[in-house]
């Protein structure tokens, strides 16, 4: 049998507490997080479908749509690359495989855009009321700035599409710009609903949205 000192049992006592301790604070972070995050339950899961606002169900259908949007640009980007590896067989490959490369590196950068947007616009229904007005704004300034974004990626990508002769490249180029333009109108619709529910703009600033 294994002797073992009242010192040995008292520091094993004591690290183990010390570890139940640690363990009892760290679900209690957690939870407050969760708690001032999103509260006690999703903030219209937790509500009787009779009370959902108007607002909230227009928005859930517009991020829907969103959600769609993002797959298809994902969708139009990797048959960018198919049609990149084909044009290196046809009239002045190199130059038609750089605009090529240009225009889907354009399309990439759009999609992580509304996937970002989409991300944080579909978490909206977590936000506690009390946070909820804070969020709004901080998403209709993200939204306002998105869509300056995607505007400049359709100049550059029309830019580009002018020089490209494959045909397949640019019908699938004029998909991708439909679906950019798109997510511009989406976020048109979303700003519109979040104006009035955001913190109001400041005197004499040049942003429709005011910080926090």
């Amino acid at each position: 049998m294994r002797n073992t000192s009242p010192t040995s049992a008292a520091l094993a006592a004591g690290a183990a507490a010390g570890q139940r301790r640690v363990a009892a604070g760290c679900l209690l972070g957690v939870a407050a997080v969760l708690l001032t995050v999103v509260g006690c339950t999703p903030a219209w899961r937790g509500k009787d479908t009779a009370t959902v606002s108007a607002e909230d169900e227009t928005i859930r259908a517009v991020v829907e749509k969103l959600a769609v949007n993002v797959h298809e640009l994902r969708f139009v980007y990797d048959e960018l690359h198919i049609v990149a590896r084909d044009a290196l067989v046809g009239e002045n490959p190199d130059r038609q495989l750089d605009y090529i490369q240009k225009v889907y590196l354009q399309v990439d950068a759009a999609q992580l855009v509304a996937e970002y947007q989409y991300r944080m616009l579909s978490v909206i229904h977590y936000i506690k009321d009390a946070r909820r007005t804070d969020y709004l704004t901080l998403r209709a300034r993200g939204l306002d700035k998105a869509r300056t974004r995607l505007g400049t990626a359709i100049e550059h990508i029309a830019l580009y599409d002018a020089f490209i002769k494959n045909p397949k490249a640019t019908a699938t180029i004029a998909q991708a710009r439909a679906l950019i333009q798109g997510n511009i109108y989406l976020y048109d619709q979303l700003l519109e609903i979040l104006r009035p529910l955001v913190h109001p703009a400041g005197a004499f600033t040049p942003d429709p949205y005011s910080p926090i």
